[in-house]
């Protein structure tokens, strides 16, 4: 940060970063879905394709906008880290509980991972509510670390 680059700019690149780096994956297991396609004897949709994979994308990038903005207020690498993986592991905790007792669906309704596969859309191609929500707490994370880097006190 000893350069001329703001904090917002700071933290709006990596978020940018961040995004680019997912994207290239998802891009990825797109093209190669959609080649193994045929051979493969998937039958799969290819809008379904890609609507399964913007919502994996999503919920990527959701894990690492929650790892941002805690780095962001903390300065703390392993706290980082260690927030973007809780997102993860919680989500994942909270998908397969709820999924496994009807008495206990709220706790699927709680997960990111819910939001994104919930009404599968790799076999539907629905699940659009749920992938708007995970990239638009994706785009509220990134303004908030915006908001807690720019304020946050780096020299102690």
């Amino acid at each position: 940060l000893a350069h001329a680059v703001g904090r917002i700019q700071y933290v709006a690149e990596s978020a940018a970063t961040l995004l680019v780096r997912i994207a290239a994956l998802g891009l990825v297991a797109v093209l190669l879905l959609l080649v193994l396609n045929g051979p493969g004897e998937l039958s799969l949709e290819p809008g379904n394709v890609l609507t399964a994979v913007l919502a994996w994308t999503g919920l990527c990038l959701f894990c690492g906008a929650a790892a941002l903005t805690v780095g962001a207020f903390t300065g703390r690498p392993a706290w980082s880290v260690a927030a973007g993986a809780t997102v993860a592991v919680l989500g994942y905790g909270l998908d397969a509980v709820g999924n496994s007792n009807q008495d206990l669906g709220w706790m699927a309704a709680m997960s990111p991972y819910h939001w994104a596969f919930g009404e599968s859309p790799l076999a539907t191609g629905a699940g659009w509510g749920g992938i708007a929500l995970l990239w638009g707490l994706c785009v509220a994370l990134f303004a908030v670390s915006c908001w807690g880097f720019s304020r946050r006190d780096i020299s102690g």
